[in-house]
């Protein structure tokens, strides 16, 4: 029963949850795309490359767990403008798509691959970023009600 109920929690969150909402979930879907696209973990990122008020030692370890990967311009991260600020549920525009390939970061990119594999693998079948959100979030339930189970 309480699997059932595990899932059936983690289900109203996928569905109601608007796409970037989640604090760090942009960076976990460039690390899942990535993934889908051959990418284990993404390219260096510059050492120097500016992050929030992170300076010093703390931007550099940042920067060097983070990976740069190639996504497909028509799946580009979701637009987290709402994270933290339950005033703007639906209402943060969509970065644009695009014909070509995009340049994201993931803070996330030095994690073991393994939690990535199944929603990587049901986010290819994405071909909006608001689809590849939701066929990955649905990968991460699954995949989580089976370990929440065992």
């Amino acid at each position: 029963m309480a699997v059932v109920g595990f899932f059936l929690i983690g289900l109203c969150w996928l569905l109601t949850t608007p796409p970037g909402a989640g604090v760090d979930e942009p960076s976990h879907y460039v690390r899942m795309v990535g993934l889908a696209h051959g990418q284990l973990l993404g390219d260096a990122v510059d050492p120097a490359r500016p992050l929030g008020a992170l300076t010093g030692d703390q931007l550099r370890r940042v920067n060097a767990e983070a990976g740069l990967f190639v996504l497909p311009g028509s799946v580009p991260p979701p637009n987290g403008c709402n994270v933290l600020d339950a005033a703007l549920p639906y209402t943060c525009p969509p970065l644009p798509s695009s014909d070509h390939p995009i340049e994201a970061v993931s803070l996330h990119a030095r994690y073991l691959p393994g939690p990535y594999v199944l929603p990587a693998l049901l986010s290819r079948l994405g071909s909006t970023t608001l689809r590849t959100l939701l066929l990955g979030r649905l990968g991460f339930l699954l995949q989580n009600t089976a370990h929440f189970g065992v």
